[in-house]
């Protein structure tokens, strides 16, 4: 597709932005779809049009694509806006946004023709296959096959965007597994636990793993998928395979005056994780354990991004040298002192 526009929501986040920062670099022209009032500075500089409104909010998503300036059918919506909670207080809000947002943002795609819908979905709305089974791209999507209500919801979403998909949305699907490197101008739980171990607040790991992906490797390659494929085709983008243990490695290169941290018993850590969360929740704070988080540190998180191999010659960078990325540009922010 040659794409005259791209309109990309929640255009703040940690993905999005680094995928309107590749674009700008090309000289793309993009508009940025942000929460009215929003004060990130993720996009101060770059050269877009800014469209305030919110995807809970269908008017404001019709408004947008009205005042662009483009001919739909030039234009590729990426959708990523969303919440990454598991907090069950939010549990309304996170449907509100991340399914009944989507469902928005595919109704107005296909009310106004665009020519290419994105949604930035995620590997936790797959079903987790038994053991340590290769986890593929599927057309099954079912909240019933995930934990947690974040992988529910975009299990949900992602199922209700395949209906439409079958009434004529443009659809190409993406899903990330967990997404570290720079530009995160907000707080992820890797965020977090990057500048806790560069302040030396980090004293203790757990045992467990996952799969973790350069954000601007998953930008890159969305970017690709638009201009080179079909719609229809989608992909999970993955990374590698790390353990926490590698990761504590890692940022004790960076921070070489930090303190070793110790191995928590996973028994120790599943036990005090709801009390955790509850003094966490009263510093107002993300704590980097919790239960769902101990739950996913164990799963089965062999994502494979063998199609995107073949398809995009698609390949990611170790994750030892996101986190180093992301640990120099949290310093360069001030976020962590340089003498850490």
């Amino acid at each position: 597709m040659q794409v005259k526009l791209w309109v990309v929501t929640g255009a703040n986040g940690h993905f999005a932005n680094t995928l309107v920062r590749a674009l700008t670099k090309r000289n793309d022209k993009v508009c940025a779809f942000v929460l009215p009032g929003d004060k990130s500075e993720a996009l101060s500089g770059l050269p877009i049009q800014r469209c305030e409104g919110d995807v809970t909010k269908i008017d404001d998503l019709r408004r947008c694509i009205d005042e662009v300036g483009v001919d739909p059918k030039d234009i590729c919506v990426v959708h990523a806006a969303g919440i990454v909670s598991i907090d069950f207080k939010e549990k309304d809000k996170i449907r509100r946004v991340n399914v009944e947002g989507t469902q928005n943002v595919a109704t107005v795609c296909l009310e106004k023709g665009i020519g290419r819908m994105v949604y930035v979905s995620s590997v936790h709305a797959i079903k987790e296959e038994a053991g340590h089974g290769s986890i593929h791209e599927t057309q099954r999507f079912d909240p019933m096959d995930v934990e947690g209500l974040y992988a529910k919801s975009k299990a949900q979403a992602t199922c209700n965007l395949l209906k439409l998909q079958e009434e004529g949305l443009p659809l190409t699907l993406v899903f990330p597994s967990g997404m570290i490197g720079p530009n995160d101008y907000g707080c992820s739980h890797m965020t977090q636990m990057v500048i806790d171990y560069g302040t030396g607040r980090l004293k203790a790991y757990v045992k467990g793993g996952y799969d973790f992906v350069d954000v601007r490797d998953v930008a890159e390659a969305l970017i690709k998928i638009v201009e080179t494929r079909d719609a229809g085709d989608h992909y999970i983008l993955s990374g590698e395979y790390i353990s926490v243990k590698a990761i504590v490695d890692v940022l004790g290169g960076v921070f070489p005056k930090i303190k070793k941290t110790v191995r928590l018993p996973l028994g120790l850590a599943k036990f005090s994780a709801p009390f955790a969360e509850i003094y966490y929740r009263i510093l107002k704070q993300k704590p980097l354990y919790t239960r769902y988080s101990l739950f996913t540190l164990a799963s089965n998180s062999n994502f494979s991004h063998d199609k995107a191999t073949v398809d995009l010659a698609y390949r990611p960078r170790g994750a030892s040298e996101s986190l180093q990325d992301m640990a120099l540009w949290l310093i360069q922010q001030n976020r962590i002192k340089k003498g850490s």
